[in-house]
């Protein structure tokens, strides 16, 4: 007899990816909320040759946070090192370099889809960091993790908010781009 429901039900994907879309949805919907700041947004780059994925991930990845290329490489030289080539190439050389969303939006959703998940306390603060450094708000960032209790839970939305006291309380609290 079917329930009408897809085979599976609401997994954890399906509620994921509700998280991510609400997210995004919020992040886009200026009118529905507080004035934006005035700084002007930071459009993500322009798609490159497909051959130069790296060099357009570690840009991209470059302008969250100037160290961070280095950082990757270094962290998966010694056990696997294309996992840090992949980790630059895919999500910023591919995803977060694409037309479309600024990196405002992106990484406001990023910080959604990671808090959702619940177990990525480095990733989370990572974005979280990167969020900051393009010019999100403090309270942008505490809105996007709070929509999340309403799809992945309250458990998860409390853990991602202590991951961003975390990282505010080592900016100082001021939740100021660096």
């Amino acid at each position: 007899m079917s329930t009408g429901r897809p085979p599976g039900g609401r997994g954890r994907a399906a509620r994921l990816a509700a998280a991510a879309l609400a997210a995004a949805a919020l992040a886009g919907c200026a009118a529905a909320g507080p004035a934006r700041p005035a700084s002007p947004p930071v459009a993500a780059p322009a798609p490159a040759a497909a051959g130069d994925r790296f060099a357009r991930g570690a840009a991209v990845l470059g302008r969250l946070d100037r160290g961070a290329p280095g950082r990757v490489m270094e962290a998966y030289a010694g056990v696997a090192p294309d996992f840090g080539r992949y980790v630059i190439e895919y999500p910023f050389g591919d995803i977060y370099a694409r037309p479309g969303l600024d990196l405002r939006t992106r990484l406001l959703t990023a910080v959604a889809a990671l808090a959702a998940v619940g177990d990525s306390e480095v990733p989370l603060g990572n974005h979280i960091r990167y969020a900051l450094n393009v010019g999100c708000t403090r309270d942008e960032i505490v809105e996007t993790v709070m929509q999340v209790s309403v799809y992945a839970g309250f458990p998860r939305a409390v853990k991602g908010l202590a991951v961003l006291e975390k990282v505010l309380a080592e900016r100082g609290g001021d939740g100021g781009s660096r």
